[in-house]
This record gives structure tokens, sequence and C-alpha cells, in this order.
């Protein structure tokens, strides 16, 4: 039996290879979570232990994407982490067994002996056995491998089959079809007799598809490597740049969206203390020198600033305008007297801006009924950095699920 072990901790490891080893299993280890899902990915085993705290790729992310591609393997967990959440999250994301840090090596083989029992009994339950697209209904004796029927000759070569897919993953020796086909229990007679119904059989499972060969020869002594029927569709080399891409992939997504989010939510910070800092100077300016001096101010504060990077504008109650550089007082907002908005703005003759923009702005009412908007930057700066990133991600071929509106408007 072959055994996959993923764990950093030296003496941990070097303790389960050593019991294992012991026991007759093959074992192969992995140090860091990328070296463990590549292993797991690009190998056949009967039994994985992994540990949940890994460098490079935590051990449930490794479960979770190993189970992703219909890997079935038995999976126990071990970890220092023994809370009922943490064991619960454990079975939950994918693994069959969890036993928690420091352990006895006598219960650890009980659990995995009793998980590769448990897998193998399952699949002898089976009344249809599926390997990759092939698949074979026990109680129809009937073969198929992408929907498409396959003339399988009963009884030897419909037991032959069936034996390789109950041991897909695994070799097979002559030996063993010998015994487990035909029913031979002696020495391998000098006879092509196996030889014939394996060509006979890649030839109606392989051949006759343009899928990658799912029956393998392995070259070996006489007796020792015969024949693996691979246990998924796959070639390691591509599964493991799939798995790659989807990491990387992921990664990208996440990062541009931390992005956004703290970018968004620095110069809305910004723009709003940029807004808040000319208030109280409009302010001042109202209580040292009256509505006259208030006008005059904004008046030239808007000659100053030609391209328009604050927005002013002055009204009585009724929304006639006294002073500023937009025209018209924001849709939807005449009935709020104070407060934030964000609205799109339309230029006012002379306007030396751009002709059409999103801004921010707060409003508020002053002493004898007149109404003050005072906004800081455009909101433009912020849609344009959304755009950049929903046209990365739309080119790599995601969907956008980003609420971008509600955070631009907050």
């Amino acid at each position: 039996m072959k055994a996959l072990v993923i764990e950093d901790d030296r003496d941990v490891a070097n303790y389960l290879l050593k019991g294992l080893r012991e026991s007759d299993f093959v074992v192969d280890h992995a140090a860091d979570g990328k070296e463990g899902m590549m292993m797991a990915a690009s190998e056949e085993y009967d039994i994985m232990i992994v540990d949940r705290m890994l460098p490079g790729m935590d051990g449930l992310s490794i479960i979770k994407t190993v189970r992703a591609t219909g890997n079935q393997t038995p999976v126990l967990i071990l970890s220092a982490l023994g809370d009922v959440d943490d064991r619960v999250e454990g079975l939950r994301g994918g693994g069959d067994d969890y036993l928690t840090k420091p352990f006895s090596f006598t219960e650890l083989l009980a659990r995995i002996e009793s998980l590769i029992r448990r897998n193998r009994q399952a699949a002898e339950t089976e009344t249809v056995l599926k390997v990759a697209d092939l698949e074979m209904d026990l109680l129809a004796r009937t073969v198929k491998r992408a929907g498409q029927n396959i003339d399988v000759q009963p009884p030897r070569e419909f037991r032959l089959l069936e034996y390789l897919m109950r041991n897909a993953g695994q070799v097979v020796t002559r030996t063993m079809l010998l015994e487990k086909v035909w029913d031979y229990h002696f020495d391998p007679p000098q006879t092509n007799v196996i030889d014939v119904h394996i060509s006979r059989l890649r030839a109606k499972i392989d051949k006759e598809f343009d899928t990658p060969p799912l029956l393998q020869t392995v070259r070996g002594g006489r007796d020792t490597c015969y024949v693996k029927l691979l246990s998924q569709l796959r070639t390691s080399s591509f599964q493991l740049a799939l798995l790659y891409m989807v990491v990387f992939a992921t990664s990208v997504f996440l990062l541009l969206a931390f992005i956004y989010w703290r970018t968004a939510g620095f110069m809305t910070a910004q723009t709003d203390e940029t807004i808040e800092a000319e208030i109280a100077g409009l302010a001042e300016q109202y209580r040292s020198r009256g509505v006259n001096g208030l006008i005059t101010i904004i008046r030239e504060r808007v000659a100053r600033d030609p391209n328009a990077k604050s927005i002013y504008l002055l009204t009585t109650d009724d929304f006639l305008k006294l002073a500023g550089n937009i025209e018209t007082w924001p849709e939807g907002s005449r009935s709020s007297d104070s407060g934030w908005i964000n609205f799109t703005l339309n230029p006012s003759v002379g306007w030396q801006g751009p002709p059409e923009r999103l801004a921010r702005a707060r409003i508020f009412e002053v002493q004898g009924g007149l109404r003050l908007l005072v906004g800081g930057r455009d909101v433009d700066d912020l849609t344009n950095l959304k755009r950049v990133i929903e046209t990365a991600i739309n080119w790599g071929g995601m969907e956008s699920p980003l609420p971008w509106r509600s955070w631009v408007a907050s």
C-alpha cells in the first residue's frame, strides 16, 4: 500500500515515515503545502496523512483542491488544532478522519487501516464502477466510455476489466490477473493469454477514443509489473498546470479586489477631509464678513480654480444661484437640508473641467435661509480605477462579482 505524508515538522514526519514503512507501506513525504499538493495531484495513493498548518499552502486548501479534481483517496488530518470547531471544519472540508497531536502511532495505524478497509468495502458493494469517463454497470453487464457503449465480451474480458477498475491506479501483476481473473493458483504458465486479452481490451476502451489512454503497461520483470488502469483521465503535468492556473487566478482576483477596496476607502476619506476643511474656512469667512463676504470668497476661489477641482454652489432657499461654478442644484437633493451626496455633475457656462463627471459634495443650510454645496475632488479617479480592474478581470475570463456601485456610493 502507498501513503502520502504531508508534514512540515521534521521529528513528526520521521516518526510517521519510520512507523509506516515498518508496517509495509510505501511512503512519499512532502514538507510544505505546495509540494504536497503537487504530489497528491500527480500520484495515486491508498491514504493521505495531511497536517493542517503547513508552509506554502494549508492542509485544508490541499484537501479541497484534491477533492475538486475528483480524487476520493481517504485523508486523515493530523493537527495540533484539537477544538471541536477545528475538527468539524476539517471533516467538512473533505477529511475522512481527524487525529490530534500528540498521538499514538498504534491508534494512527488503526485509523489508517480502517479508512482503507472502508474505502475498499464501499468499492466492492458498488453496482456501478466509474473510472474517469469509463463506466461499468455490474447488474446490466454493460460498459460505456464517454457515454458510448463498448462491446466487452463476457465472461473473461468483463471480469478482467472489472478487476482493473476495482484496482484503478494500482499496478496489477501478471500473477494477480491469473489468480483473480483466470483462477490459476500456481506458477504462471508460458502463455500469452493475458497479453491477448489486454490487447483486445485496450483496443476497445482506448484506441477508439481521442482522449488520453486509460490502460497503461508498466514494464518490469516477467511477473513483477504488468498493467495499470489510471483512476483519473489526466496527465500529471496537465492537472498541475490547471491547479496552478486556478490558484493564480484566484490570488490575482483577490489582490485586485483588495487594492480597490483599500484605494476606494482612502480616496473617499481624503475627499471628505478636503471638503470638511474647505467648509471650515468658508464658515469662518461667513462669520467675519457676512453673506456678501461669503459670495465674494466663493467667486475668488472659483476664479483661482479653472479646472474645477473644487465645487461650489451658494443659492437662496428657492435655489436661485448667488455664486459658484455649477448652475443648478443636483437632482434629488433639494429636499435635503444637510448631508453627503454623490451626483453627476453638469458643467456651467465657461466650465474648463471635464464635460461630465461624478462628484462628491456636502450640502448644508446657512443662517438666513441660504443653501451651500461644497464638493471636493471628483469620483472619476475612483471610477477609472474600477474600470481598469474590471477590464483586467474580464480579460482573464472572470465575471466580476464586486459591488462596485455600492462602494463608490458609500
